[in-house]
């Protein structure tokens, strides 16, 4: 099929089916098709990487809601016309867009698998975006971000990011502010004053310390700053009265605050590669989910007996030995992983819980939905006979407390 027949089925295929959405990815197109913009009814519009501008009769699309680019780099004034556009992606830029004014009134702003370093000029027009998202290697982050006093969502994720504009302090409104996989090595002061911050993730970056301003935050709910280098913690941080989702592990933590001002967390904790359990975790009693691998102990603590609310539990990678029959009594527990200990018994008092039956485990890294997918007891790479491994949790259980 040629380009024209591809072309004009795709047009007919939007047709038949009201005229609302269009896709021409994959077709290589020099420049936009008459025929598109006949197409007056259209909300969602995704045009092709080979484009490098648009006509300024696209304004005629006056009912485009959504417009997704490739590599158009130049926009055209039209676009400011368009009263009822609201999103705008561009995947796989080269350089910098040219032209952001026209897109004034639009609250999303994406720019995804990126190949330029710089980010694009004129952020401060787009006085109405009330989300952006950065991906792909850029290596700053304008100070014109804090002038975007509307902006609820900074999603900075995957980029060489080695520093942050002291302007991030003035986003009042922001609400997930995500820096994940950069090469962050300090966050300037003044975050504290992000009083409506309701998610934070700094996982895999440089930190090695962590501003004294920094929390409370009376809205934070999710907080993720695993795998950094980071040594000790405010206490300030701990101090949020919504926190549901507390990571902190694979740093080289000398010192936690007592966990037990956490009494409200009631998502998940991960704490793995401490040293030691810290102190004010049997405080957690609404706590869900608990990851403690990587942590030098003997025998699972009858304290963890007591977070009645836990359904999913790993301790895996911690020299164990034994399990106190206590942890009998949570009566929720859905998913155990013990792997890579050196258990040889368990407790009868197990018996009684709902572990299901046992799928292949999830990959290493404790991903937000790892527990959720995989009930079951999990004991491989134990001191356990083949056959008991490759059993149900209850015939597991069952000949292992025998």
């Amino acid at each position: 099929m040629g380009q024209s027949d591809a072309l004009q089925q795709r047009i007919e295929a939007c047709a038949a089916s009201g005229g609302a959405r269009l896709s021409l990815q994959g077709l290589p197109l020099r420049r936009l098709p008459r025929a598109v913009l006949d197409l007056t009814g259209l909300r969602w519009l995704e045009l092709g990487g080979t484009l490098a501008t648009l006509p300024e009769d696209i304004a005629r699309l006056q009912d485009l809601e959504v417009l997704r680019l490739g590599t158009v780099r130049r926009l055209p004034a039209g676009l400011a016309q368009l009263p009822r556009l609201r999103k705008v992606v561009f995947n796989g830029l080269r350089s910098p867009p040219e032209g952001l004014a026209h897109l004034a009134g639009i609250q999303e702003l994406s720019l995804i698998y990126s190949r330029t370093t710089e980010p694009p000029e004129g952020l401060e027009a787009l006085s109405a975006l009330t989300s952006l998202t950065l991906h792909g290697g850029f290596t700053r982050l304008p100070e014109a971000v804090g002038a975007l006093s509307a902006l609820r969502a900074l999603i900075l994720d995957q980029n060489t990011l080695r520093a942050l504009p002291a302007s991030l302090g003035r986003l009042e409104n922001l609400e997930r502010l995500h820096l994940t996989q950069n090469e962050v090595e300090a966050l300037p002061e003044g975050l504290g004053g992000l009083r409506s911050l309701r998610s934070l993730g700094l996982r895999w970056n440089r930190l090695r310390a962590l501003p004294d301003d920094l929390g409370p935050f009376p809205a934070l709910e999710s907080l993720d700053l695993g795998q950094n280098q980071l040594r000790t913690l405010p206490a300030a941080l701990l101090q949020a009265p919504r926190l549901k989702s507390l990571r902190l592990d694979q740093n080289p933590w000398r010192r936690l605050p007592d966990l037990s001002a956490l009494s409200a967390l009631e998502g998940r904790l991960d704490v793995s590669g401490l040293e030691a359990l810290p102190a004010g975790l049997s405080g957690l009693v609404k706590l869900e989910e608990l990851a403690l691998d990587g942590i030098p102990m003997e025998r699972l603590p009858a304290a963890l007996g007591g977070l009645r609310a836990l359904t999913a539990l790993s301790a895996r990678g911690c020299g164990l030995r034994a399990v106190d029959p206590a942890l009998g009594r949570l009566h929720r527990l859905r998913h155990l992983d013990l792997r890579d200990n050196r258990l040889t018994h368990l407790p009868a008092t197990l018996a009684g819980l709902p572990l299901g039956p046992n799928r292949d485990p999830y990959p290493d890294a404790w991903d937000d939905s790892a527990y959720s997918h995989t009930p079951g007891l999990q004991l491989a790479g134990n001191p356990i006979p083949p056959a008991v491994l490759r059993a149900e949790p209850d015939a597991q259980i069952a000949a292992l407390s025998a």
